[in-house]
């Protein structure tokens, strides 16, 4: 794909982490056809998002590639923007706040709620998924002129927030049809509170396993 067609934007509540912009540096550096853009607001990260999104169809770019400000990207991480796929997502660890042991951010549709894939560690390639974490994204532009506000997340009538934005994104892009995948082999790193979660994946894999076979329903998510 021409990289000319291509935007790269980090939506950011102001606190993008030094090794995040040490990579984009870096990516500019070997890629300058790419469009680099940050988008910040205090707001919520879906606001930020939806600023982001706006600013991508006001310009002339096909793919929106985006990486959010505690990811640090691969070198290859434009390879997400040749997929076939509708929207594809690079991989990386995250921790779910009702199971603290993180694990890859790709997931499978269980019936009524999401769930990681089975035997989620140790795959490779780019796979069909039927959601996955939004922090490296590749979205074509036909799916955001077609869903709007796609990172507005549902609420009960409670005023309870039910799930996250990027599942969320996910669900409106299968109801309409869009397909979705994940690639294992556009590895990123995730910084939350700024520690590399990469580090220690051989513990997390282990810890990951034993917890799923004694507690596999608390992996279940909404979406």
């Amino acid at each position: 794909m021409d990289l000319s067609r291509v935007m790269l934007g980090v939506p950011t509540r102001g606190r993008i982490n030094y090794n995040t912009a040490q990579r984009l540096l870096e990516l500019q550096e070997r890629f300058p056809t790419v469009t680099y853009t940050v988008e910040a607001s205090g707001i919520s990260s879906a606001h930020t998002r939806h600023m982001l999104i706006r600013r991508f169809l006001q310009t002339e770019c096909e793919v929106l590639l985006q990486v959010d400000d505690d990811v640090i990207p691969p070198m290859t991480v434009f390879n997400l923007a040749e997929s076939t796929y509708d929207l594809t997502g690079g991989v990386y660890l995250i921790i779910m706040a009702n199971f603290n042991i993180p694990f890859p951010g790709a997931f499978k549709w269980a019936g009524t709620s999401y769930a990681p894939l089975d035997h989620i560690f140790g795959r490779t390639g780019r796979i069909p998924v039927d959601g996955v974490a939004s922090g490296c994204l590749a979205v074509k532009r036909h799916v955001y002129e077609t869903i709007k506000a796609p990172f507005t997340i549902p609420y009960s009538e409670d005023g309870v927030a039910m799930g996250s934005d990027d599942l969320a994104f996910c669900s409106k892009a299968r109801e309409a049809g869009f397909t979705i995948a994940a690639d294992f082999g556009v590895w990123c790193d995730h910084l939350p509170d700024g520690a590399s979660l990469n580090r220690a994946q051989e513990q997390y894999f282990d810890a990951f396993v034993k917890a799923r076979a004694i507690e596999k329903d608390r992996l279940i998510v909404s979406g």
